[in-house]
């Protein structure tokens, strides 16, 4: 296996800025190694990012979106097979995050996932979510 990664995080005031991105070979996207080679062995080229906006009003209330992808290419003359399934995720998330006190957050979010496989098969989800987050 083999990587590479760069991101960076910026605050300024009240907004908060972050963007990611990675690339690598035989790492797969989902978990590290897992989905990283084709059923021929061979190491298959994963690629993606993020980036994520943030900002704090004055109540007090955190508002952010994010939005992510990850690729697993494979060449046409590849078997990638059902170890290797996944071509692409795509994610978005909008939530909210309220704090109580200095140890304990309420959260909500929305979030879009779209999933493609190497057969061009779709699956696509959506959720909302709702919590609190303790801080300790």
């Amino acid at each position: 296996m083999s990587a590479y990664d760069i991101g960076a995080t910026v605050n300024v005031g009240n907004l908060g800025l972050t963007g990611y991105l990675y690339d690598g070979k035989g790492n797969g996207i989902t978990f590290l190694g897992f989905t990283g080679l084709s059923d021929a062995g061979k190491k298959l080229d994963g690629s993606g990012g993020y980036a994520q906006a943030t900002y704090v009003i004055p109540t007090g209330t955190k508002l952010g979106a994010a939005y992510g992808k990850s690729r697993l290419s494979a060449n046409s003359t590849d078997e990638v097979g059902e170890s290797a399934a996944m071509d692409q995720q795509r994610r978005i998330t909008i939530g909210a995050y309220h704090p109580l006190t200095k140890s304990l957050n309420l959260v909500a979010e929305y979030t879009d996932i779209r999933l493609e496989n190497q057969a061009n098969v779709k699956n696509e989800y959506s959720t909302l979510s709702a919590g609190a987050i303790l801080f300790f």
